[in-house]
């Protein structure tokens, strides 16, 4: 173990410490942030228990990092908590006194149980994970497409198949920007992800939704596809654009269970990556669980390239 040093631990300020944190998130995160991506978090939590904490050389810099998180994705009794020391300041300490520190906080309020994200790249945080007792809850994979490579050309003839079965597609661009729009969103986004093993039965009221998704600076309106069976919407695929790296994340794509298997999911994912190509981003990436062999197939169809992914671990609190 190197040599300890005697750092302290900060609440984050947004005046004084975001910059910073942003640069020190940039060697974790899969895309450039910046500090005004950190407030975005901030405004989309501000209703939710939230804690950052940063540890800084006599310089300034960020070298270490943790936040404690109970959100609407939580059970009344789970935090988030993650924790990222910088790679040359490890092994003094750091992390043990963050996460002591996140352990402390999540205590105070009554937290039980835990859930973390370790990119399955970092050797370090998984190591660390578990041997505090952290066990996986599942497997994420990531991929790509860089848009410059793709032809939509290739895949148009998916998008005609669906909607010669009576399937109409259209965005959220193509209709007013009404509560009901809103609403009508919320319901597929839930519907979808409700119908998901892997999602705890737990999704956003639709106050918070309106608020994290309308609002965010990644939303446009063209980039919310929708799969409609006459007026039943069927199946969704939410695109953000993110200025900071130019890039495009598809966050979600799902359909009714009740309408699977007839290539409505993989006619929505055409078209998001016409749309993104079309805007100008440099690459669409997504993320999707090691066990949704479905959507892994057709993401593979479609040319997207497999990145370093993440694991979710897990820890009940004695």
């Amino acid at each position: 173990m190197n040599a300890q040093i005697n750092y302290s631990i900060e609440i984050a300020d947004p005046e004084l410490h975001y910059d910073a944190l942003a640069t020190f998130l940039n060697h974790f995160e899969p895309d450039p942030i910046g500090a005004a991506d950190i407030r975005e978090w901030d405004r989309r939590n501000v209703d939710n228990i939230l804690r950052r904490t940063v540890v800084r050389t006599d310089g300034g810099a960020v070298i270490g990092y943790s936040v404690a998180l109970q959100g609407p994705w939580n059970q009344p009794d789970e935090f988030y908590l993650w924790v990222g020391v910088d790679a040359q300041h490890r092994r003094q300490g750091i992390g043990q006194r963050l996460y002591d520190h996140g352990l402390e906080f999540i205590r105070s309020h009554s937290g039980t149980a835990i859930t973390s994200e370790v990119g399955e790249d970092q050797a370090d945080g998984l190591h660390f994970a578990k041997a505090h007792g952290f066990t996986q809850l599942r497997h994420t994979f990531q991929s790509r497409v860089d848009l410059a490579d793709f032809d939509e050309t290739a895949f148009a003839g998916l998008v005609d198949a669906a909607q010669a079965k009576s399937i109409r597609f259209y965005t959220m661009a193509d209709v007013a920007d009404t509560a009901e729009a809103r609403r009508a969103l919320y319901d597929i986004n839930r519907c979808v992800s409700l119908q998901d093993p892997g999602s705890g039965g737990m999704f956003p009221t639709f106050e918070e939704f309106n608020r994290d998704v309308f609002a965010a600076p990644w939303y446009r309106a063209a980039g919310q596809f929708l799969a409609a069976d006459g007026e039943r919407i069927v199946g969704m695929c939410a695109v953000g654009y993110f200025q900071e790296s130019n890039s495009m994340y598809n966050m979600m794509t799902g359909v009714d269970e009740t309408y699977r298997g007839r290539g409505i999911a993989q006619a929505l994912k055409v078209l998001a990556l016409r749309w993104a190509k079309a805007y100008g981003a440099d690459y669409i990436r997504t993320n999707n669980n090691s066990e949704n062999a479905p959507m892994l197939a057709i993401n593979r169809k479609l040319g997207y390239e497999p990145q370093p992914g993440s694991c979710t671990m897990s820890l009940t609190l004695d």
